[in-house]
């Protein structure tokens, strides 16, 4: 089985011009990837492309990723590509209304951890979207390390160990 890795990048704000594609399993295949743009369909459908976004998380794939990865397959392309969003078999995507998020990406939001009897909180800034259960990606302040939390309330975030 052939992997190919590209950057992360669900912290792309997605227009609703941006196809989008459910995606089943942990990877994201060419054949996904077909769905957004014939060309792919000539690969093996079976290629992996990259890992499947978690739960309440949107991964985009950059035009300039698909074109390296088109390129590595030996496939030619005379136009520039879109991008394309993925997310997980089974959840819905509507570009044009993100009603009901309790954290906007580029907030301030005030982060729990809680590890045993230990409490600590913090404010850091939101660097995905998302509604209360959801698990969003933060930036940590001090360093700019990002790091995973899961949505509690309007502006709140929490971190179990």
């Amino acid at each position: 089985m052939r992997f190919v890795l590209f950057t992360f990048a669900a912290f792309v704000a997605i227009s609703p011009a941006i196809a989008c594609v459910s995606v089943s399993g942990d990877r994201i295949l060419a054949k996904d990837l077909a769905e957004a743009n014939a060309l792919f369909a000539s690969l093996d459908p079976d290629l992996v492309v990259g890992f499947s976004p978690r739960p309440g998380i949107t991964r985009v794939l950059r035009s300039d990723e698909q074109s390296s990865f088109a390129r590595k397959n030996g496939l030619a392309s005379e136009t520039p590509f879109a991008d394309v969003c993925f997310v997980g078999a089974g959840e819905s995507f509507i570009a044009s209304k993100p009603a009901n998020r309790e954290v906007e990406r580029g907030e301030k939001v005030s982060v729990e951890v809680l590890s045993g009897a230990a409490h600590l909180t913090f404010q850091a800034e939101a660097a995905s979207a998302g509604r209360t259960g959801d698990s969003i990606v933060v930036k940590n302040p001090e360093n700019g390390k990002l790091f995973s939390a899961k949505v509690q309330s309007k502006g709140k975030v929490v971190i179990q160990r």
